[in-house]
């Protein structure tokens, strides 16, 4: 497995001994070649073909900071999924995108890099509007980056969605794969994804 930086809040060094899916992500500027691997049998093998997606405008970076739209390299737990709908076909815990729903992004706020729902008593200066993005936030994952640390200004909002084209710091795929990817993910297989440095590929245990 490529090294990980500490640098990026949540990253972990290893896989945990129970993760048994992982979405490989390697990317080549702000193209990635996106592979599934699961562990059966003690072996890791790859479930369908590659996958063709993109990472962030300004490529991927292991110093990740708010607004720069870079995608943080690193291990990090996958989920729970989120959309417009109001339920897809997935085994993951699933939320649904309300008119309120907002990603808060504001590094001064206490709920930055958090879903909430907007009461009329918010409490941070700037959030993404969730349902503003239906196109991308059809289907979509939480990529665990920064999620549990929550450091101001280190990044927020890092998730896999649709799309087909870089995007402000999360991995994008069509419309077509996320719906493989949905149907495939199993939250009791623990399932991480891995975004390796540029033209670092992973080698797996």
């Amino acid at each position: 497995m490529p090294e990980i930086p500490a640098d990026c809040p949540d990253s972990l060094p290893a896989l945990p001994p129970d993760c048994r899916q992982l979405i490989s992500v390697t990317p080549e500027r702000t193209r990635a070649g996106i592979h599934l691997f699961q562990l059966a049998d003690g072996a890791w093998r790859q479930f369908g073909h590659a996958i063709s997606g993109f990472v962030g405008a300004a490529g991927v970076t292991k110093h990740k900071r708010e607004g720069d739209c870079a995608t943080p390299v690193g291990l990090y737990p996958l989920g729970p999924a989120f959309g417009i709908h109001e339920k897809r076909d997935t085994k993951m815990a699933y939320r649904r995108i309300t008119p309120q729903s907002c990603w808060v992004d504001d590094p001064l706020s206490l709920n930055y890099n958090q879903w909430v729902e907007k009461t009329g008593a918010d409490r941070w200066r700037s959030a993404e509007h969730l349902a503003e993005y239906p196109r991308d936030y059809e289907m979509a994952l939480v990529i665990g980056y920064n999620t549990a640390s929550r450091i101001p200004g280190r990044g927020s909002a890092i998730f896999l969605h649709v799309g087909a084209e870089p995007t402000r710091g999360c991995v994008a795929v069509p419309r077509s794969a996320m719906v493989r990817i949905f149907r495939w993910l199993d939250p009791d297989k623990n399932p991480h994804i891995l975004i390796s440095g540029k033209g670092t590929s992973p080698a797996l245990p």
